[in-house]
């Protein structure tokens, strides 16, 4: 189970653009239920957004304060793990030290993450965790990936090639599929997420959500700089614009190396149906 909690972990398996901070969203509702996003702590080591600190703050909770020596150790263990150090640190003291000092606060905890590297260390502490997989067009994620490249201060042209983009998502695909495996599993296409109004509903039953009704649409993407505008596309609902947006571009450019990304991830395409 979750630390003390008698609701079980969450794990988002995401890969990037596929609706994974959506799904954080609606599984999200202080006090009830927190999903951190992207914190990497299976790979030993604890990052916050800085809206989180916020949140925790109004409960009386300085997360910083928390981390910080915490985040030292956990750095010298790294260093380390070459001469076979253990690198689940940082998952212990999220499950038997935080989870415990927030046990009247959060019923329910979570993370998602885009890399799913460390995934195991997640599963070794919370062996009864609930998995939820994500998948998107490969088109769609491309071209989505791009517009939210584009807004970067500070930007690599290697990290939107089709090669690296198809590179990264066929990697944690196949990670995605060693979860699978052993954790009992629930999997969600972006394109029926927006689709199917009962799913928001059947995905809170399978993660056996404290919640009642779904966390707020958006709450996260409203506060941050670069996400707004995703927010106001979908005004704080779950919608169906983004879906087969490569279809609607404009660039022919972008949508060739959209399709290029398709045609190097068969194995994907085939399994998740994509055509």
């Amino acid at each position: 189970m979750n630390g003390n909690s008698k609701y079980p972990f969450i794990y988002i398996a995401g890969i990037r653009r596929t609706g994974s901070t959506l799904l954080s969203e609606v599984l999200t509702s202080l006090p009830y239920a927190f999903i951190f996003r992207e914190p990497h702590i299976g790979k030993n080591t604890f990052r916050v957004k800085p809206d989180d600190v916020h949140r925790f703050a109004t409960y009386g909770f300085d997360l910083q304060a928390f981390l910080r020596y915490r985040l030292i150790f956990a750095f010298l263990l790294r260093r380390l793990r070459f001469f076979a150090f253990p690198q689940d640190y940082m998952v212990r003291q999220f499950k038997y030290e935080l989870v415990p000092q927030l046990a009247k606060t959060v019923l329910q905890w979570g993370v998602k993450e885009i890399d799913n590297r460390g995934w195991q260390h997640y599963y070794r502490h919370f062996p009864e965790m609930k998995v939820i997989i994500t998948a998107r067009d490969p088109r769609d994620i491309y071209i989505s990936f791009y517009y939210h490249w584009r807004k970067r201060t500070r930007r690599d042209e290697r990290e939107i090639s089709p090669e690296n983009v198809a590179m990264d998502i066929n990697r944690q695909f196949q990670i995605q599929r060693e979860i699978a495996d052993v954790a009992e599993s629930y999997a969600v296409r972006y394109e029926d997420l927006c689709t199917n109004p009962d799913m928001v509903k059947d995905i809170m039953k399978f993660v056996q959500s404290p919640l009642t009704l779904p966390g707020q649409v958006g709450a996260f993407n409203l506060l941050h700089p670069h996400r707004r505008d995703e927010y106001e596309v979908h005004a704080g609902r779950i919608t169906t614009k983004r879906i087969a947006r490569w279809q609607r571009e404009e660039d022919t450019t972008l949508v060739a190396r959209a399709q290029r990304v398709f045609d190097l991830m068969p194995e994907y395409c085939a399994h998740w149906g994509y055509t």
